[in-house]
């Protein structure tokens, strides 16, 4: 994979969206929305992830690509790729 990508980024995020979702497990092509998702539960993701990685991603453009779990981790890990990330709180 070209870019930034943390070592264990995509299981810190998959546990973040387990969390949010209160699922036991989440899927790379796992939807959002199809898991349970709404707009309350994308709010407390959305700082989750600040939280964990000191970032913020744009909602508009994760819901124009479709709001998967993969399409997620690749914002993050675009994200960071710019940013360096922050230590985990």
């Amino acid at each position: 994979m070209t870019g930034y990508e943390e070592p264990g980024l995509k299981q810190r995020l998959r546990n973040i969206w387990q969390t949010v979702l209160d699922q036991e497990a989440v899927e790379d092509g796992d939807d959002f929305f199809d898991l349970g998702g709404d707009s309350l539960a994308m709010v407390y993701l959305m700082t989750e992830i600040d939280e964990a990685f000191g970032i913020e991603l744009d909602v508009e453009e994760l819901f124009s690509l479709g709001f998967s779990f993969d399409e997620c981790s690749r914002s993050v890990e675009s994200a960071l790729s710019v940013r360096p990330v922050s230590p985990a709180r």
